[in-house]
């Protein structure tokens, strides 16, 4: 098959997965796209893995495999994307199932949108039973179907998970912008997934769940966690500082500072004792890194995720007053008792904005707009109370001299 034919090369890192390996590769040799490739890059797996690609290999000359010793899932991934000859890439779990038009219809809308990156759903399952579990937030695309760092800078890590295996991403942008996934244990695809999101000039959305992710209750990967607790670390530093590097830093910082909060909170709820341990070990690092000393609390998207941050580095800032405290303490001193109705709604206001800042407004183009211009009239207000405050006390100070005159 010449390369130019290839739509998609599906890239499918294999460690000891002969269990389900050959219900996964039914399901990406069943495709109605038919343009494929598939790259398998067994991860030196001492089961039948091998065994049961060269079988599928043999019957369909669309799959490839690579052999390499055990270096993990991500060094897996850079191997197959060095082989890759589609289009648009697709990274895919041994373990994991597409749906049977699910490349057609990802690369049908990559292509339409003229997407660097698309975005799509998943169902997650079991033996028993499966469920949606929402890789988009529909919350706040609202029906779109394309976002970008430029459009969304404020929540562009919130609209996707960091989950590669429901992307798809064209092999040129990749290329252009060197992502590779980092050869740690565990979060390797954080930083790979997270990089694209920023750099792609368009993000398709397709809202539909076109890969079923298979749930494993085993101990497996916690025990790696434990071995690593803290690449999910290695892997944010590594994303802030490509961020600040490429002057993405102001536009995506606090999108970007949310995501670590989240995936703080995260591993910290899904790790054991010893892994704890090294995270409370790390106490300055984690507050550096979530910069907790330079935001206040409104900053955070989460009113879970920030105090849990707080209370595990033992991190106890204190926060001056905000602007519209600032302003309510003004107006309580120079204005009549009727002035709490407008406490009333200047705490309203305080609360939209804030609800704005933690994502409840789904409308995101208009967004920006509607809290700058918030943001200046609420300053040009507090000048003018200060404004007030300053001629109320220059009248005072004028009626105790003609009260001083006339007696």
């Amino acid at each position: 098959m010449m390369s130019a034919e290839i739509k998609v090369s599906v890239i499918i890192p294999v460690y000891n997965a002969g269990l389900y390996l050959e219900e996964c590769l039914d399901s990406v040799l069943r495709q109605t796209l038919r343009k494929l490739e598939i790259i398998c890059v067994d991860d030196g797996s001492t089961d039948r893995s091998l065994e049961i690609l060269r079988a599928y290999a043999h019957r369909d000359d669309r799959l490839k495999i690579i052999e390499q010793g055990n270096q993990g899932a991500g060094a897996a991934r850079n191997a197959g994307m060095a082989m890759a000859r589609g289009g648009y890439l697709a990274f895919m779990d041994a373990d994991d199932l597409y749906r049977s038009s699910a490349l057609a219809q990802a690369y049908a809308q990559a292509v339409d949108e003229k997407a660097d990156l698309l975005a799509f759903d998943a169902v997650y399952f079991t033996p028993e039973s499966e469920w949606r579990d929402p890789q988009l937030n529909r919350r706040l695309l609202a029906g779109r179907r394309a976002a970008s760092a430029e459009t969304d800078p404020d929540f562009l890590f919130q609209l996707f998970s960091c989950n590669t295996w429901c992307k798809l991403y064209r092999r040129d942008f990749i290329q252009q912008k060197g992502l590779r996934y980092q050869e740690i244990k565990t979060a390797n695809d954080l930083y790979f997934v997270f990089a694209a999101l920023a750099y792609a000039e368009r993000i398709a959305v397709l809202d539909r769940p076109l890969v079923k992710h298979r749930v494993l209750h085993s101990g497996n990967l916690q025990s790696v966690k434990e071995q690593t607790p803290l690449d999910f670390v290695a892997a944010l530093k590594k994303l802030g500082q490509d961020l600040r590097q490429n002057g993405l830093w102001e536009a995506l910082g606090q999108s970007y500072l949310n995501a670590a909060l989240h995936h703080f909170a995260y591993n910290w709820a899904t790790l054991g004792q010893g892994g704890r341990r090294q995270i409370r070990d790390r106490a300055q690092e984690i507050i550096a890194l979530l910069e907790l000393e330079r935001h206040p609390p409104d900053f955070y998207y989460s009113g879970k995720d920030y105090p849990l941050a707080c209370r595990i580095t033992g991190f106890k800032g204190e926060r001056g007053p905000a602007a519209m405290d600032r302003l309510k303490s003004l107006l309580k001193r120079i204005l009549p008792p009727p002035v709490y109705t407008f406490h009333r709604e200047a705490a309203g206001l305080k609360q939209y904005m804030l609800e704005l800042s933690a994502g409840q407004s789904a409308r995101q183009n208009q967004q920006q707009k509607q809290m700058e211009r918030l943001m200046q009239q609420q300053e040009e207000l507090l000048q003018n109370v200060e404004r007030l405050f300053r001629q109320n006390e220059e009248i005072q100070a004028h009626l105790k001299a003609i009260e001083a005159a006339n007696k």
